[in-house]
């Protein structure tokens, strides 16, 4: 997919957007292609200001795409938000980038999905298999679907705990597992998360 392809109407997208440095994640469904035009029911869509940064996550069958875009309007329509975006650059999710590193982390991982029109979040104590700057390999029996978007704070021994905001790439029930794209860090995470790789290198 490329930064020319339009999504259909109707389609429905993930999106991560931030209030007061505090990710906010939520569903929302295409109104128009060109310009991006978003309608989503979250409430606090509309306490985001022009020029907000905004992460999103399309899922066409097992292939996966991310862009990172700006709020460039929004405005209210009855109970729902309609957001107009700026023209996304896409890219495939997981392709690997980066080298990935044995670590046997403690993780915290929050689960974003949509009950009812409303966001619910399952949360679980597990172990990463792997890392890189990319992404991480999440050693667990309970497998969120693909696509699903998640919270990852990851305790770095003398580095403290990092977060990132990620989508599930794949998972495999054999594996015991589901691997992990960063989508966006929080804070000063991906700095922490570059010196701590440099050390286990």
């Amino acid at each position: 997919m490329t930064s020319e392809f339009v999504l259909p109407e109707g389609a429905q997208l993930s999106v991560i957007c931030y209030l007061d440095s505090t990710p906010r994640t939520f569903h929302s469904e295409v109104e128009k292609g060109r310009p991006l035009t978003l309608k989503c029911n979250a409430e606090w869509c509309g306490m985001l200001d022009k020029g907000a940064r905004a992460m999103l996550v399309y899922q066409e069958g097992d292939s996966i795409q991310k862009a990172e875009t700006t709020v460039r309007a929004r405005t209210q329509r009855d109970d729902s938000w309609v957001l107009q975006l700026g023209e996304p650059k896409w890219e495939l999710v997981d392709q690997r980038r980066h080298p990935r590193h044995p670590a046997e982390l403690l993780a915290q991982v929050r689960i974003v999905s949509e009950q009812d029109g409303s966001p619910v979040f399952e949360t679980q104590s597990c172990k990463t298999v792997d890392l890189s700057l990319g992404g991480c390999w999440i050693a667990t029996t309970s497998l969120p679907a693909q696509g699903a978007l998640i919270e990852v704070q990851l305790h770095l021994s003398y580095f403290g705990t990092i977060r990132a905001m990620g989508v599930v790439a794949w998972s495999d029930a054999n594996r015991g597992g589901f691997g992990v794209e960063f989508l966006d860090y929080i804070g000063s995470a991906r700095y922490y998360l570059h010196q701590f790789l440099q050390r286990a290198a």
